[in-house]
C-alpha cells in the first residue's frame, strides 16, 4: 500500500455504521442527542476516562470510538477518510491528516497528559485549520 490510498466502499460503510451506532447508543444512555461535533468529542473524552477506570477497552470498542471521533473531525473540519501510511486517517491535504484511532488508543492507555485530551486535540485541529497551517482541500468529499 502506498502512503495514501482511498478507502473502499465497504470501509466507508463500516465507518458510517460504527459512528452511527455510537451516536444511537450514547443518545439512548444520555437521553439527549449527540452529534459529530465538539460536544460529541467532550462526551467521548469522559466516556473513555470511565472505560479506562473500569478496564473495559477492547479492539471492537476502539474501532467504534475511532470511527465516531474521526467523523466528528470530518464533519466539523472537513477532510476525507484515507489510508495514510497504512492507517485509517482523516486527510485534510497532502501532508496533513488526523489519526483518530491512534488518538483513541493513546487516550485509553492513558498516554496523554492532561493537556492532550481528545477535546484538546480536536480543538487544536480546528485552530491549525483556522490559522492556515492545515489546508483542507476537498472537505467532505470521498475519494
Amino acid at each position: 500500500m502506498s502512503d495514501d490510498q482511498p478507502v473502499d466502499g465497504a470501509t466507508r460503510e463500516h465507518i458510517d455504521a460504527n459512528a452511527k451506532l455510537l451516536l444511537q447508543q450514547a443518545t439512548a444512555l444520555l437521553g439527549k442527542e449527540l452529534s459529530f461535533d465538539q460536544t460529541g468529542v467532550e462526551w467521548l473524552d469522559g466516556f473513555i476516562r470511565r472505560q479506562r477506570e473500569r478496564g473495559d477497552a477492547n479492539d471492537a470498542l476502539i474501532d467504534v470510538l475511532g470511527c465516531f471521533y474521526g467523523e466528528c473531525i470530518r464533519h466539523s473540519y472537513g477532510g476525507v477518510w484515507r489510508y495514510v501510511h497504512g492507517q485509517l486517517a482523516v486527510r485534510f491535504s497532502e501532508g496533513s491528516a488526523a489519526f483518530p484511532f491512534t488518538h483513541i488508543i493513546k487516550h485509553i492507555e492513558d498516554q496523554d497528559d492532561e493537556l492532550e485530551t481528545l477535546s484538546g486535540k480536536f480543538a487544536m485541529i480546528g485552530a491549525l485549520i483556522k490559522s492556515g497551517q492545515i489546508k483542507v482541500t476537498a472537505p467532505g468529499v470521498y475519494h
